[in-house]
């Protein structure tokens, strides 16, 4: 089952940039001269994350913003001091103002046999470059423990936790809004585990923080250089 999700989300991924799903493979796996073709490819230099097929971007998506609220499937949302990061080589600018810090998840949960505390962040996504929502243009933040960074959470797909999104009421992102030029929806942020328990994120010292690689599209050649940036996450 897990595999099965795996290959579906990324070839819906590769089909949402004009790729096929042996082209995603070709990228991942030859070098940069041997895949010159539609979409978009790892950089050279960079890991194997892709860019989105030039002119890909379509108008504005949904708009999903709402007050924090109690949801079945998590702990109460809690506004937070708006986290900004302002991505200029890919034309992004992405904005937080809410979490969850406990979303329980019992499908996602029991499928990759894991207990790990998810925390979701409530995120808007807005393009203005040649780019647009993509796998690898909005999985780019995580939560980074400043006491004991073993502790650092990393990015899951929304794909792996549609049906427990579905069941609490939220929005995460769906490949049908791939490609376009803005979108707002909780994303998730899974916390490891150490010596098999869970590491809750400490209060007032948990950093939101923004890593993406560089981007190569391979219609122009342009490259998208790597962008780091970090912000301190206060709950209000």
């Amino acid at each position: 089952m897990r595999t099965r999700r795996l290959i579906t989300a990324l070839a819906a991924a590769s089909l949402a940039v004009g790729l096929c799903a042996c082209e995603e493979q070709a990228t991942a796996g030859e070098d940069a001269t041997a895949s010159q073709s539609r979409g978009a490819e790892e950089s050279p230099d960079e890991g194997s994350k892709e860019s989105p097929d030039e002119g890909s971007k379509e108008t504005p998506g949904k708009d999903t913003s709402a007050s924090p609220k109690e949801t079945s499937g998590a702990a109460e949302a809690k506004a937070i001091e708006p986290v900004v990061f302002t991505d200029t080589e890919l034309g992004l600018t992405q904005t937080c103002d809410q979490i969850i810090e406990d979303f329980d998840a019992p499908v996602y949960k029991a499928e990759y046999d894991t207990d790990r505390t998810l925390y979701l962040l409530h995120c808007s996504f807005e393009f203005t470059g040649d780019v647009g929502v993509d796998v690898r243009t909005i999985n780019n933040v995580t939560l980074r423990n400043d006491d004991n960074p073993v502790g650092d959470g990393n990015a899951v797909f929304s794909t792996d936790l549609e049906e427990d999104y579905r069941a609490a009421g939220l929005d995460g992102i769906s490949f049908d809004e791939y490609g376009k030029a803005s979108t707002t929806a909780w994303v998730a942020i899974q916390v490891l585990e150490l010596d098999g328990k869970a590491m809750p994120l400490p209060e007032g010292a948990t950093t939101v923080s923004y890593d993406r690689q560089a981007l190569q599209n391979t219609d122009t050649g342009e490259i998208y250089e790597a962008h780091t940036d970090t912000a301190k996450l206060v709950i209000k």
